[in-house]
């Protein structure tokens, strides 16, 4: 076949447009690079999760990143050219700077700095709040600077802070209380290592307040690296030095009270340093906090009105970076405690008081090690021990009558316990396949040793006309109990991140000990999904089973002796035989309390930077320890109790937050928590509970229906003579908390935990300025806890038969509370 001549030109000058424009593209492709962002902090440490965006200077789209466990993201098909690079992580200053991206850039480096309560620079601005796609656990954080500036009741302890948190509540005694879940099935940790009691699980160990870097709080979703913990994970980071020298104190002049004449009330500093030993490979931090209470008490008579009180704490802390790869990490937190005639009040007066006296010290030793191949190897040893000394003022029985105690306490208390932890987690270089992936897995092993000695003598319970209703003996008055554990763990997890939208992590855990004897399997599974592509709303889900920590103080209650309890009439005459109580438990046949918690929030950044997330929650919890009385009418009285796994528990809540930063420094949060935490069985029976009566079904004491919390700071204006003062408050409104009626024999009444306080208010504003005195900074501050003066008791007379009954007692009251902190030199 042939074509016309005529059609030749016209091929051949198609083919010559087509080589031409080939050539042309050639020559104006540019290849595409490749860029790894490196972020560590100003110690050198490797961050986490840090938001990297890069920005092409003079053209449209932004390419966005989140580092991994060591710090790296990685940017590929990168046009050459000018960039700018943002780094942001909420608890850091944002850096931004220019980079220019070529065949020879290969891998930049960025420094964060954590936030200082005294910016250095002028021009540094904090990183900008945002949702994570990253953060899959339901995590709840307070920096450092919100736990210097949120209003909260007792400052010096950050245990008085937590209930700022929403989804955390606290008990009379002051302990913590996650999700509705009882203190010991949270974990609680120190830069990473256990810090809950050994024996019961609650939170006692001290640290000084402006020690903290952060305090996060993890409800739903968390890692198969936190296991033992039902309920959630509560972590204290603490600080470390850098390469300047820093100092401030806080509260450093003591406050008095007007009480039969001028007498010193309190004197509560804290004081810390920190800096380099050697620039750039060694820092030390150092905090210490001290507490004097006089504690004198208006209404006793002079010679019995004082209960003094003092308390110390001191943080120790180094980092020492033998290479590039290699960090190594100890520190020794010390804690002494002295307490003369606790408990000292109109209703217990000074003979029924005991002195306290408690030690305790936690030495831990971290080491951090990145391997050329992108692993992650960290090693971790950690010494925890506490005594505990509680001594009556004699040996008189102690008496027991309605509204009020006398003669001395009866029992005489020496506890000692010990935690040995090792930890170890490994964490591999990602992997490509069908998606990003991030494999971890690790193991940790405890060895606890507990030893108390009791000494406990005669209880007698009188009415209100001085009839003897009731007589505890204690056959085995003198006892000296011992009880240990090994508890073993390993768990393995993988990140998996099929798309840019859509994150999955998955893990196993498994958990023994030497007590209940069973491997424990724990599989969880949860994720995020970006629902849109802008990346401003955020779905999160996730489903696990989850165990506790053996609880010591349980096990061991076979070993704390028996009772003997005597009931008299009002003639008199002995109602019925003595009963013995003791406790009993089958070791063989015991199985560890389950629980399958599951959780589903929704998160949106809304028109003003307002971020909302809405979170659902439910735990249920299966095989729960409690001694039931043999046979159950026993109870009522007293008699055998047996250790069994029938207590259930159901704990479910819904929460609204919303959170803003005003002009990029100010915070402001506010949430609102509908929730209900009940059980099968309320009660707790001892050997040293004077309450008896039937097990039932019912809410915990902690439960709170209805909460509202919020918090922040705002810019004041500025007045004539006074310029730049700032408004901090909180607020706090919830549900009473449930309590049970009881008879005057001491007999709990159906149902239980049926009555409730009334509802808890409390608003506390303050003022704050912050001045240069030649050349040094500080600030001063002025406000009113509960600035309403709302009632708020926490203590009532539930006795039925009383009639003082339903009187509440223990009340709150307005408190003017100043503060000055010296903030070191102006820079």
């Amino acid at each position: 076949m042939f074509h016309s001549p005529s059609r030749w030109p016209a091929l051949v000058l198609s083919v010559a447009l087509l080589w031409a424009a080939g050539c042309a593209s050639i020559a104006c492709a540019q290849p595409a690079e490749k860029l790894t962002i490196t972020v560590h902090d100003e110690n050198a440490v490797a961050q986490r999760s840090v938001r990297v965006s890069l920005q092409p200077t003079g053209r449209t789209g932004v390419f966005k990143q989140e580092t991994d466990f060591a710090g790296r993201c990685q940017f590929t098909s990168l046009p050459p050219g000018a960039y700018q690079l943002q780094a942001q992580k909420e608890g850091f200053y944002a850096v931004t700077q220019t980079v220019q991206v070529s065949a020879a850039t290969g891998t930049i480096d960025v420094e964060l700095h954590h936030l200082q309560e005294v910016k250095e620079e002028v021009n540094v601005v904090e990183s900008a709040p945002a949702i994570d796609p990253e953060k899959i656990a339901d995590t709840r954080t307070l920096s450092g600077l919100d736990v210097i500036n949120i209003p909260y009741p007792v400052t010096r302890d950050y245990r008085n802070i937590l209930p700022y948190i929403p989804g955390v509540v606290q008990d009379s005694s002051g302990q913590p209380h996650v999700v509705g879940g009882h203190t010991y099935e949270t974990l609680d940790t120190l830069d990473g290592f256990d810090i809950t009691d050994p024996v019961s699980g609650t939170l006692q160990l001290r640290v000084s307040t402006d020690a903290l870097r952060s305090i996060d709080v993890q409800s739903s979703r968390y890692s198969a690296e936190f296991g033992r913990s039902s309920a959630g994970v509560l972590n204290l980071s603490t600080g470390i030095g850098d390469d300047r020298l820093r100092y401030s104190g806080t509260n450093f002049l003591p406050s008095f009270k007007f009480i039969r004449g001028v007498n010193l009330d309190k004197w509560t500093p804290r004081f810390t340093v920190s800096g380099p030993l050697k620039k750039g490979r060694v820092w030390f931090y150092e905090a210490e906090d001290f507490e004097y209470d006089y504690n004198l008490i208006r209404d006793l008579p002079a010679n019995a009105d004082q209960a003094p009180l003092w308390r110390f704490s001191n943080l120790v802390k180094l980092q020492s970076n033998i290479t590039r790869s290699n960090i190594l990490t100890g520190s020794f937190l010390f804690n002494r405690f002295k307490y003369s005639h606790a408990g000292l009040s109109l209703f217990n007066p000074l003979n029924a008081t005991t002195n306290q006296d408690a030690t305790g010290y936690l030495a831990t030793f971290k080491d951090q090690h990145y391997f050329h191949n992108g692993t992650l190897l960290e090693n971790g040893l950690a010494l925890f021990e506490q005594e505990l000394d509680v001594l009556p003022l004699g040996n008189r029985p102690y008496i027991v009558t309605p509204g009020l105690v006398s003669g001395n306490f009866y029992r005489t208390t020496l506890e000692r316990s010990r935690r040995l932890q090792w930890i170890t987690n490994v964490y591999l270089r990602p992997r490509t396949w069908h998606g990003r992936h991030e494999f971890k897995f690790g193991m940790d092993a405890d060895r606890v040793a507990y030893h108390e000695f009791d000494d406990r003598t005669p209880i007698r319970v009188f009415s209100e006309t001085g009839v003897l209703l009731r007589q505890t003996l204690f056959p085995t008055q003198i006892l000296s109990l011992r009880k240990n554990n090994l508890q073993g763990s390993a768990y393995a997890q993988d990140r998996w991140s099929p798309s840019q939208r859509l994150i999955l992590e998955y893990g196993v855990r498994s958990d023994t000990d030497e007590i209940v004897r069973r491997i424990l399997v724990s599989p969880r599974i949860a994720g995020t999904y970006m629902l849109t592509s802008d990346g401003e709303t955020k779905l999160s889900a996730g489903y696990g089973i989850f165990y506790d920590a053996t609880n010591l103080a349980l096990v061991s209650l076979p070993l704390s002796g028996t009772r003997l309890d005597s009931y008299y009439g009002a003639n008199g005459v002995l109602l019925r035989p003595p009963v013995l109580t003791k406790f009993f438990l089958n070791q063989n046949t015991l199985r560890e309390p389950r629980f399958t918690n599951w959780s589903l929030s929704l998160e949106r950044r809304l028109p003003g930077d307002v971020y909302a997330t809405v979170e659902y929650l439910q735990r249920r919890g299966t095989d729960g320890f409690i001694y039931l009385p043999q046979p159950p009418a026993a109870g009522l009285t007293g008699g055998s109790f047996l250790m069994t796994n029938i207590r259930q528990d159901h704990s479910r809540s819904l929460s609204l937050i919303v959170r803003h930063t005003f002009l990029k420094t100010y915070p402001l949060m506010a949430s609102y928590t509908h929730s209900r935490s009940v059980t099968n069985a309320v009660l707790s029976y001892s050997l040293d509970g004077l309450n008896y009566g039937l097990e039932g079904p019912g809410p915990y004491p902690w439960d709170t229906p209805n909460r509202f919390l919020a918090w922040g700071m705002a810019p004041l204006p500025s007045l004539p003579l006074i310029h730049k003062l700032d408004f901090a408050y909180s607020l706090d409104w919830h549900s009473g908390y449930p309590f049970a009626m009881v008879n005057q024999q001491q007999q709990f009444l159906q149902p239980l935990n049926n009555l409730r306080f009334p509802r808890f208010f409390s608003f506390s504003p303050y003022i704050e300025k912050r001045f240069t005195l030649r050349s040094y900074n500080f600030a001063v501050r002025g406000g009113f806890d509960n600035v309403t003066s709302s009632p708020n008791p926490t203590a009532v007379n539930n006795n039925i038969d009383s009639p003082n009954f339903l009187t509440f007692s223990n009340v709150d009251r307005r408190t003017f509370v100043a503060r000055i902190r010296f903030l070191g030199k102006k820079k």
